[in-house]
This record gives C-alpha cells, sequence and structure tokens, in this order.
C-alpha cells in the first residue's frame, strides 16, 4: 500500500465523527484525482434513502444528492441490485446498458458530474443491516480511467472496508442508534419479510426449499433479538427499525 494512502487509513482510525470523514474522503478525492468518491449504507432489502441510511457520505454534487432521492433513483441503480447478488466489483460501464431506465440514470448522473467512468465496491460488515457500497469515479477518458483503477483499486478497497468498519462504529455510538444493535441475519429478514407479506411458515420453506422446522428457528431467533413475544410483534418492531 502506497505510504499517502496509509497516511489516510490511519486518518480514519483517528476520527471523531462523521464530519472527519467527510473531510477526509473529499481530500482523498482531491489528492488522487477521482471526479467523486461516495460511501453509502444499504438495508438487505436493497434500499438506500435518506431514511435508511445510517451514514452516507459522499462528495457529490448536493443537486445530485438531492435529484437521486426525489426521484428514488434507488430502486433503478444497478450498483445498488447488483451488489446483492455478488461481491465482486462494480464496473459502471458493464450496467450502463442494462435497461432503459439505467440508460436514463446513467445519462442523468452524467449531466450532474457524477462521473462518466466509475466503479463500486460492495462493503459488508457483521450482519446484514451492515452492508455499504464504497464508489469513486473519473472524468477521464477510458484508457486514463482504466489506468487510475490498476493503480488504486486494491488501496481503494482496503481504504473503503477500514472507512465502513469506523462509520459503524461511530453510528452504534450515537444516542438511540438501535437501528443496528440486534445484529440480526439477512435470512432471518428475509423469513420475517415473508411473513409480513402474508405467507406461513410451510409456504417460506417451500419457496426457499429447506424445512418447516428451519423456517421456524429463524423467526424464533428474530423474536428473540427483537425481543418480541410473537411474529406478528417482531414484523412491527423490524419496521420500526426500517429493517424490513
Amino acid at each position: 500500500m502506497a505510504y499517502r494512502f496509509l497516511r489516510f487509513v490511519k486518518k480514519i482510525d483517528a476520527a471523531k465523527n462523521t464530519e472527519d470523514l467527510r473531510r477526509l474522503i473529499f481530500r482523498v478525492r482531491d489528492e488522487y484525482g477521482f471526479a467523486n468518491i461516495s460511501y453509502v449504507t444499504v438495508k438487505a432489502n436493497g434500499r438506500t434513502h435518506r431514511e435508511y441510511l445510517p451514514f452516507h457520505i459522499v462528495t457529490y454534487d448536493m443537486k445530485w444528492c438531492q435529484r437521486y432521492e426525489e426521484r428514488q433513483y434507488y430502486k433503478v441503480d444497478p450498483t445498488i441490485q447488483q451488489s446483492f447478488r455478488s461481491f465482486k466489483p462494480i464496473e459502471w460501464g458493464s450496467t450502463r446498458r442494462a435497461t432503459l431506465l439505467t440508460r436514463l440514470f446513467y445519462e442523468d448522473a452524467d449531466r450532474h458530474g457524477v462521473g462518466i467512468n466509475g466503479m463500486t465496491l460492495p462493503l459488508i460488515g457483521e450482519h446484514a443491516a451492515s452492508r455499504a457500497l464504497f464508489s469513486f469515479s473519473s472524468n477521464r477518458e477510458e484508457s486514463a480511467w482504466h489506468r487510475l483503477k490498476l493503480l488504486y483499486a486494491r488501496d481503494l478497497l482496503y481504504f473503503g472496508s477500514v472507512l465502513h468498519s469506523k462509520a459503524m462504529q461511530l453510528y452504534r455510538a450515537q444516542p438511540g442508534a438501535d437501528a443496528l444493535a440486534p445484529l440480526i441475519g439477512e435470512v432471518d429478514l428475509k423469513y420475517l419479510q415473508a411473513l409480513r407479506e402474508g405467507k406461513v411458515p410451510k409456504q417460506i420453506a417451500a419457496d426457499n426449499k429447506t424445512t418447516q422446522k428451519t423456517v421456524s428457528v429463524h423467526l424464533s431467533r428474530v423474536r428473540e433479538k427483537l425481543n418480541a413475544s410473537t411474529n406478528a410483534d417482531a414484523i412491527v418492531k423490524a419496521i420500526e427499525l426500517h429493517l424490513i
């Protein structure tokens, strides 16, 4: 790892609040010549919106941030959808023309200076509720972008992982920050969401090619972690915590 990147990693550890982290990613962006850098957390259901985000630290223009929320682009942003199918780095170029909606999304992003080339690195913490996406972009032409990516991608993956760990640490230290406290697994949440949709354990087991006993074990674990006496109570609490 380059010395200057190691210096930035050490500054993450010394950060006392999210504003320290925000200033840091601006410095990394400027020093390494990226168009933008962003760190956003996403829920297990793929949502990413101010209502669901403990943290979103980005260098994007505020107009783009507001537009992203107003147009609910998290519903069509291909980097979010792909991050739940694979932990591999996501090249923006490979997703630009997937559908008409993604093409329109990227065209709008280009007009707002997000970056014509980019990569998103999926990150995962201790449990399903602490997923995150760490992205960096460039307005350089393709060959220059390729060199920049090869030069710094490994360092940025490490930087993003350390940033994610620190962000979650700062979040849990906030008063009333209970949304991540239960440490509920992704399968637990999946089965609880199925219950919310009106399915019974037998149907959930069939849909997921497992046994009804296994489903019951997961639901029992959810009730225990949410301190809920019934499945209905667990669903209500999970909704309040934005887990489902």
